[in-house]
């Protein structure tokens, strides 16, 4: 069965906290009934789904939330394996706070950690994608404050992309696409880009 899950964010100034549920057969949502300590109602939060669990990290609400890693907000939240989330960057507490560090969540202990990156690490930035390809981490896009990111980190043939935020990435094969968001214009996109890792 096909379903897509979603924490509930906010809508005109309203913080919701909910889990639910939408069945992309008969395309109708349902409110999911939890158990336990939830999060409290956030916006811009990471979430996964882990087996038959929902981790959410992060967002804000107009509170500190949370120990290292710092209360962020417009991060990425992205499953590395099935053992490993990783959270890269957003936005911190004060005005133009753009991050650009990375925690790991072993799922396991469920113990952080701040693992040293050998090499120099992306540009802080929110609003980005990250994608998990093996052991591999992708980041793309996104913002510190009016400039707009395009790089890959890696070496690309072809025409760059523009730099762009608040977009969708996925993985096909060996293909990472990417699909709207907003451009350098602040104005949103309706282009599809595809990246061939195997070219």
């Amino acid at each position: 069965m096909f379903r897509v899950y979603s924490f509930q964010e906010c809508c005109g100034g309203l913080h919701f906290g909910d889990v639910l549920c939408l069945d992309l057969v008969k395309m109708n949502w349902n409110k999911l009934a939890t158990t336990g300590e939830k999060p409290g109602p956030r916006d811009s939060r990471g979430a996964v789904l882990v087996g038959h669990r929902m981790i959410v990290f992060g967002g804000t609400n107009g509170f500190k939330e949370g120990t290292p890693p710092s209360p962020r907000e417009s991060h990425t939240a992205t499953l590395v394996g099935d053992e490993r989330l990783v959270i890269f960057g957003g936005s911190g507490e004060g005005e133009a706070n753009y991050l650009n560090d990375l925690h790991v969540l072993d799922l396991q202990t469920m113990r952080w950690t701040s693992p040293p990156v050998k090499r120099d690490l992306s540009v802080p930035r929110d609003s980005h994608n990250t994608l998990a390809i093996g052991n591999r981490l992708f980041v793309y896009g996104g913002d510190c404050g009016d400039q707009y990111q395009g790089d890959v980190n890696l070496d690309i043939r072809g025409q760059p992309p523009q730099g762009q935020f608040s977009h969708i990435v996925v993985l096909a094969d060996t293909d990472i696409a990417i699909y709207g968001g907003c451009g350098e214009d602040e104005r949103p996109l309706n282009e599809l880009l595809v990246l061939q890792l195997g070219a």
